[in-house]
């Protein structure tokens, strides 16, 4: 599965889901509550294996902390040089595409950041797209990111500064890396949208392959998509089964 960030309408109930790529079913894991703004949550990216995720709504910058046991959700002070259409992470920092830039966002305080240029392309991020690094549980990533918009499927490597057209014809998607590190990318079709697709994404030629679809896209429209780890950010039912677990086997040490 991959990780969504779903709003049925701008200022509304913001939720993090699982996108099974099997199936396409999405599962709510975190209702993150009423994101105010009169632009939706978009610019997803999660820091595997930490339960911490990054978001905007419009030039507004958001971080989750799923496993903290309050405020869960920052509000970053000041704004983000531009609107963020999609993000990643990589390498310690936020990646975003705005307008034609590609911009790195560095966290230096509890609610403070900078936010640096980093490229200028002739592509514009705002095509409804996505970016993803190649970055997984089992691959560190080699700088490349990956990025869908109305100019087709590119990539680009931030270390080298190498840009390569892999698919001008690829239609835009919101893309992820699962946990078997093959490119997932969801088609969404707006809030209008009757079904959501899933589609596994040749790195090297750039045509996809359907594997699912989601009957019910419309509800919960996924703005955006991430790439998730392995293991994956539990459920909360999920959580409260393991710590009645770990409450189980505690007593039966104390008993032993």
């Amino acid at each position: 599965f991959v990780y969504g960030l779903s709003q049925a309408a701008p200022g509304g109930v913001a939720e993090l889901v699982h996108v099974d790529t099997a199936t396409g079913a999405q599962t709510n894991f975190a209702n993150l509550g009423v994101i105010p703004g009169t632009n939706s949550v978009n610019g997803l990216a999660s820091v595997l294996g930490t339960g911490r995720f990054f978001f905007a709504v419009g030039t507004k910058f958001y971080g989750y902390d799923h496993f903290a046991p309050t405020d869960k959700l920052t509000a970053f002070s000041g704004n983000l040089a531009g609107l963020a259409y999609n993000g990643a992470w990589y390498a310690g920092s936020y990646y975003y595409g705005t307008g034609t830039s590609l911009r790195r966002v560095t966290v230096t305080g509890a609610t403070t950041f900078t936010d640096t240029l980093v490229k200028t392309f002739s592509q514009n991020f705002g095509n409804l797209g996505d970016l993803t690094f190649n970055t997984t549980s089992t691959n560190a990533g080699d700088g490349t990111v990956y990025m869908s918009n109305g100019a087709g499927f590119y990539k680009y490597n931030v270390l080298t500064d190498t840009t390569t057209v892999i698919n001008a014809s690829l239609p835009a998607m919101q893309l992820g890396f699962a946990q078997d590190n093959s490119l997932y990318g969801v088609e969404s079709g707006g809030t209008t949208a009757t079904v959501e697709r899933v589609f596994r994404i040749d790195l090297t030629t750039g045509l996809r392959n359907e594997i699912s679809t989601f009957a019910n896209g419309a509800s919960v429209y996924v703005r955006d998509a991430a790439t998730a780890p392995t293991p994956p950010v539990p459920e909360p039912a999920s959580l409260a089964i393991v710590g009645v677990g770990l409450a189980a086997l505690r007593r039966r040490k104390a008993r032993a």
